[in-house]
């Protein structure tokens, strides 16, 4: 974080958002960001009138192409962050989940999106900084799960 944007709290943008930690095998799914190139997990922003498992069900679908069963799901953490570009404040509330992969062929169905290259990752090459953000609540997080 390089520093504070001061906003008037009606300008925040509340968003919660699903992401899913799928293992198969000792390899987590991950993306790449494409403005980065650093890996993310699976998942996004929560629509009206959907849950939480739904959410993360239609991102990992979209992003990686497998279907997913929802084991868990827990709050991993919450922030506050501000896109220049966009004049964009937002409110994060992020929920992990934690899947099991139906089907395991990756491929996208958005490909306009900013998470790019789905692919299998080994659970011990994996380090905070290799995460585009939330590196280190992720890794610990990866401790409590069934990783078979």
């Amino acid at each position: 974080m390089t520093g504070t944007k001061m906003v008037p709290k009606e300008k925040l943008q509340f968003r919660p958002s699903a992401y899913g930690v799928v293992i198969n095998a000792g390899k987590l799914l991950l993306t790449k960001m494409r403005s980065t190139g650093k890996y993310w997990l699976p998942g996004g922003g929560v629509d009206l009138g959907e849950t939480l498992e739904q959410a993360v069900k239609r991102e990992v679908w979209e992003e990686c192409g497998i279907d997913v069963v929802v084991k868990k799901t827990e709050l991993l953490g919450q922030r506050f962050f501000y896109i220049e570009s966009e004049d964009l404040a937002c409110q994060v509330q992020l929920f992990i989940c934690q899947c099991a992969p139906m089907t395991f062929e990756l491929q996208r169905h958005d490909l306009h999106d900013e998470s790019v290259d789905p692919q299998w990752v080994d659970l011990v090459l994996l380090r905070a900084d290799d995460f585009q953000d939330w590196g280190k609540e992720i890794l610990d997080y990866l401790i409590t799960c069934d990783t078979n």
